[in-house]
């Protein structure tokens, strides 16, 4: 017995599965390698440093259990279109389901967190890096506004995944706001263990290690953040830049158990 047609409303196209369900699949296995990544950093950091001030500690926890909830809706949203709605086209051209927009607001909180800590440190290790320190902390801000703005134009406007390009020019403005404020704190990092250098001298090759980490990690989510952005520009209709930020949020978080 043959399945019965598929009838699209008028003027939507036909979903590729490829560059939707596909994509967002494969950068979930990715994701979920980052999310073991961040666990396992989180554990190192609290045994490593029991003396660190409370602050850091809750940043710590707050940045792991958002990115513990970001990884629970994304594997949700995989989950309601491959096996809820397997063979189901129709659930690609409705509103996405709830999962989905609230993930894209979870991204900008962390990326918040995130670099207003490094902006801070900047700031601690060196106070006359503070236009630096607040240059990044208004790019957070600003990111955050325009990541909240996707977050409910998909909630309250968005027809399916195939409308969702009619918003991509707040997409682009706070993936690209985000972007900047990441290669900045590359910068706030390499300035000011740089110019502090001679404070640690007996701690030289830890530090030196925890610099490289912290700028490999920081330059991994700007380029995907750049690339994402490209995506979102050039190539309509698929999910691609959708999988990208599942991988991009994650390394941001990873980065707050770094300090």
């Amino acid at each position: 017995m043959s399945s019965p047609a598929i009838v699209l409303p008028p003027g939507v196209p036909v979903p590729n599965i490829d560059h939707m369900l596909g994509v967002i699949l494969v950068c979930l296995i990715i994701a979920a390698y980052f999310f073991g990544m961040s666990s396992s950093q989180a554990y190192i950091y609290y045994d490593r440093f029991p003396k660190d001030p409370w602050t850091f500690k809750t940043l710590v926890a707050v940045t792991w259990a958002l990115d513990t909830l970001h990884t629970a809706l994304m594997s949700h949203t995989v989950y309601y279109y491959t096996v809820t709605h397997f063979g189901d086209y129709l659930a690609l051209t409705t509103k996405p389901t709830w999962s989905f927009n609230l993930e894209i607001l979870i991204v900008p909180i962390i990326a918040l967190i995130v670099q207003w800590f490094f902006a801070y440190r900047a700031y601690s290790i060196d106070r006359n890096n503070w236009p630096l320190a607040l240059t990044i902390a208004t790019l957070a801000v600003i990111q955050l506004g325009f990541g909240i703005a996707s977050s409910v134009f998909s909630f309250t406007q968005v027809k399916g995944f195939y409308d969702i390009r009619r918003f991509d020019w707040s997409s682009i403005t706070w993936l690209a706001t985000g972007a900047t404020a990441n290669i900045l704190v590359c910068v706030s990092l390499v300035w000011t263990f740089y110019t502090s250098k001679t404070t640690f001298n007996e701690d030289d090759g830890w530090m030196t290690r925890i610099l490289m980490y912290g700028v490999h990690t920081g330059a991994f989510t700007t380029l995907t953040t750049i690339i994402d952005v490209i995506f979102i520009a050039s190539w309509k209709g698929t999910l691609v830049s959708t999988g990208l930020n599942y991988s991009a949020s994650i390394s941001i978080a990873i980065r707050s158990h770094y300090h």
